[in-house]
């Protein structure tokens, strides 16, 4: 069997809420015992546009949500260290803004959340793994883009400024 990473989300449908707390950890297999720099982790939010302007000139922007970067694993003697063959496992944690959006794919952007692991090997090709992930829009779906139809009508005459207040109240 040959060395691997590999990132696991403890949710197994890989969907979260904003504000909620992304946990799960990194699975190392080394076969052989390998020296090492570090074991990181990198997971990130962004949103992507891009298209062509006028058919020549390429647009686009970049917003990120999140960026969190973790050394999951580093030589305790400050350089590289030998990690013995076996298996290992990482723990890792952190929260998802409240001001995330939900994924989404189309024509012109998209919107991506993930995670990415990478074990840095000297003078050797790095262990990566990556996950995605998906977030969730905190109103339920059955609102979103549902038509919302409110009919009346009233009279009145006035010679002074009347301030009126209109409050909706939905319960669905």
């Amino acid at each position: 069997m040959s060395n691997f990473i590999s990132v696991k989300l403890d949710n197994p449908s890989r969907t979260y809420l904003p504000g909620s707390n992304v946990t799960g950890k990194v699975y190392v297999f080394l076969a052989k015992p390998k020296k090492v720099r570090n074991i990181t982790l990198f997971a990130a939010g962004r949103a992507k546009t891009t298209f062509d302007y006028q058919s020549v000139l390429p647009c686009g922007f970049e917003k990120t949500f999140f960026e969190y970067f973790f050394v999951l694993w580093k030589p305790t003697n400050g350089e590289n260290e030998v990690i013995p063959a076996g298996k290992y496992y990482f723990e890792f944690s952190f929260k998802i803004p409240s001001d995330c959006l939900p994924n989404f794919e189309g024509q012109f952007g998209n919107i991506q959340y993930s995670i990415k692991a990478k074990m840095d090997i000297p003078l050797q090709l790095n262990l990566k793994s990556e996950q995605h992930f998906n977030i969730e829009s905190i109103l339920p779906s059955t609102i979103i883009n549902k038509i919302v139809k409110q009919h009346f009508t009233d009279q009145f005459s006035a010679s002074e400024v009347i301030n009126v207040e209109v409050s909706f109240y939905f319960d669905f």
